[in-house]
Parts: C-alpha cells; structure tokens; sequence
C-alpha cells in the first residue's frame, strides 16, 4: 500500500521497529530450544508469500485501471499476474521438498555426502511431570 499512499512506510518503519524490541526479545527467552520443524512451516510461510503476491498484483491492476490515463498500463501489468500464478503451480507440482530423491542418496556421492553430514544430538530430553508414576517422581 506504500505505493498509494507513501506515508505507510513511515508507520511500517515504526511497527517494525517495536516489533523488533519485542520478538528480539521473545524469540530467545520465551521458549526452550525444540527440534526443528522448519520444512513444513517454510513451505507454508512461501506459499502465503505467493498469496499476498496475487492478491499485491491484483490491487496493482485495479490501482492502473482506475487512475491511469487509459486501459493501457494495467493490461501491460496483466501478465506479471499470469506469471505468478504459473510459479506458485511450478512451487507447489513440481520442487520436491517433502521426501529425498532416493536415486541421489544411492550414488556413491550421495552416500558420502550423508556419511560426511555431522549429526546433531539433543542436549535436554523434555519430561512432563505430572504424568509421570509417583515412584519416579520421588527418583527424578
């Protein structure tokens, strides 16, 4: 919305500057460190970033459409839509994140490559007490 009313990037500037004292401050302190789960959370947060993409091309047009001059810039933008929407099916049909391409993993190369990878060990293991048997309470 900057584009229409460019005093939105002052106000954006001061939100993303109380927002960063607070989840600077969050984010390490708030919660203890858990194992990743970052794979589906990452495609999901790309996917909404397509999203909002359309729906900012979309706006644009409409913008172009109704204050240009003529039809003529916002059929020029048309196809800045038709290109998004083709990467967002490319994304989703065809970039394989959710398994590993075991033809790759069967190479020498690529059993070298995991062979090599460090592997990580967690340091704390998470016990909820109260579910525990009173006889291990009283040994923990």
């Amino acid at each position: 919305f900057g584009t229409i009313c460019p005093w939105m990037y002052l106000l954006t500037l001061i939100n993303f500057a109380v927002c960063r004292l607070v989840y600077g401050y969050l984010i390490p302190f708030a919660e203890t460190r858990k194992p990743d789960l970052g794979g589906p959370f990452w495609v999901t947060a790309l996917r909404h970033t397509h999203h909002g993409l359309m729906i900012y091309v979309i706006l644009m047009i409409g913008v172009l459409w109704i204050r240009g001059p003529n039809i003529v810039p916002s059929v020029v933008v048309i196809p800045a839509l038709a290109y998004v929407f083709f990467s967002l099916k490319y994304f989703d049909e065809h970039l394989a994140w959710e398994k590993l391409p075991f033809h790759e993993m069967m190479t020498k190369e690529g059993k070298a490559l995991d062979a090599a990878t460090t592997k990580r060990e967690l340091s704390a293991e998470y016990v909820q007490t109260e579910l525990l048997q009173p006889s291990e309470v009283a040994s923990s």
